[in-house]
């Protein structure tokens, strides 16, 4: 078993943002909607409300991320814990785990035999979040190795360990 913690200084300044953006959400909807823009009163109202909904969400799931002692990441011969961000799926096991690829970038994207199956264990709000991750990268599950506390050649060299042993007959994908 392997498992990589969340790293929570980045988690920190990424709510700290979020915050701050709620706050400049707040003050649009209180403050400048009285200004005159090109986009009028009703529109300042709207962007803020907007914002606010947005930003204050990334907020609340900063704040619960920094107080979270589960790891990011855990890797063993069941399956992976994705737990590293606010739309994470849980447990997914290797037999639900098509192939694992990895491009050079801090992503490593997690393909499904039955990406439904993945969704329908997630929350509403995550569902959402997941079927927008399958629509852009062809999968709901992307690690963002920024997120945890391991080089990314760690974190893929696990996951590749793993998914050797474990899921797949084939080597993961590297697009490099």
């Amino acid at each position: 078993m392997v498992s990589f913690p969340i790293r929570k200084g980045n988690i920190a300044w990424l709510t700290a943002a979020s915050f701050a953006i709620s706050c400049l959400s707040l003050a649009t909807i209180f403050v400048w909607s009285d200004f005159r823009f090109t986009i009028g009163y009703i529109g300042m109202k709207a962007i803020g409300l907007l914002g606010l909904i947005f930003f204050g969400y990334g907020t609340f799931i900063g704040l619960k991320k920094l107080t979270d002692t589960k790891p990011g990441l855990l890797i063993d011969e069941s399956g992976i814990v994705e737990n590293s961000h606010g739309s994470s799926p849980g447990f997914v096991p290797w037999a639900d785990i098509a192939g694992i690829r990895m491009d050079g970038t801090p992503f490593i994207f997690i393909d499904l035999k039955d990406a439904q199956t993945v969704l329908e264990k997630m929350g509403k709000i995550n569902q959402g979040l997941g079927k927008e991750n399958l629509a852009l990268f062809g999968t709901p599950i992307v690690i963002d190795v920024h997120l945890l506390n391991a080089p990314r050649e760690l974190v893929e060299g696990a996951l590749m360990e793993a998914w050797k042993k474990h899921g797949g007959n084939e080597a993961p994908q590297t697009d490099l």
